[in-house]
């Protein structure tokens, strides 16, 4: 199956989150050189100029419990929370971009959730606030990975 968005050109960028990021002052030059690789990744985004950001982040049960825990599920719609000052409101997800993704990943046989209410919490934000700035700079299409509890992701 062919998907009009897979012939973009692609760059990936992997980070950690830390909410204590506010909150500790390491010893050394660890928090100038935590902070340095943040800003040079920010700065080569901000070259890249990306038309969508596909952002993959776990939730620290601000959005998921219990009684919905999937192993993954693809955000149409998204709100920050807020949490650990990381960034609150809306995020800008391109709905039908965000539907032809889910598509595509179930297609492959990846049973994903869909959710036009995701609760992004300080996983999604504080990488999307330390890239780019803010959390409506880029479109982004949220993916909740469940890496709390059963179901995991196999």
């Amino acid at each position: 199956m062919q998907h009009t968005w897979v012939n973009s050109m692609v760059k990936i960028v992997c980070v950690s989150h830390s909410p204590l990021m506010e909150y500790n002052q390491p010893e050394g030059s660890v928090k100038a050189d935590v902070r340095g690789t943040f800003a040079g990744l920010a700065k080569d985004i901000a070259v890249y100029d990306p038309e969508l950001i596909v952002l993959f982040a776990p939730d620290h049960y601000n959005g998921m419990f219990y009684d919905m825990m999937p192993s993954f599920c693809v955000g149409i719609r998204a709100t920050a929370c807020g949490d650990w000052n990381s960034g609150q409101g809306d995020l800008s997800v391109p709905e039908e971009i965000a539907m032809q993704l889910l598509k595509a990943v179930r297609s492959e046989g990846i049973d994903a959730a869909l959710s036009y209410k995701l609760v992004a919490d300080h996983g999604f934000t504080q990488p999307m606030m330390l890239l780019t700035g803010g959390l409506q700079k880029y479109p982004v299409v949220p993916i909740f990975i469940n890496s709390a509890a059963p179901p995991l992701p196999s």
